[in-house]
């Protein structure tokens, strides 16, 4: 009977000790996906602000390349 509960004691514990380090491993991930969604937020909103006409227009001036917007405006063609 001594054997059993030392046994179980035993298995109680490694099966304690195994649970906290998925528990401390799920953190973690949580922690990095959190990370990695605020990374995507801020990138996702540069990129909205740097393909914005004005902001285009902009850079091609900064650059000196000999380029201007369409005068007339764009249309579909339909089968």
């Amino acid at each position: 009977m001594i054997v059993l509960v030392v046994f179980l004691a035993f298995f109680f514990i490694g099966n304690r000790y195994t649970c906290m380090q998925r528990v401390k491993e799920i953190d973690r991930l949580e922690q990095k996906l959190k990370d990695v969604c605020f990374e995507h937020l801020s990138i996702s909103a540069e990129l909205t602000g740097n393909s914005r006409q004005s902001q285009i227009e902009r850079l091609v001036e900064q650059q000196g390349l000999d380029l201007e917007g369409a005068k007339t405006p764009a249309y579909e063609l339909y089968k």
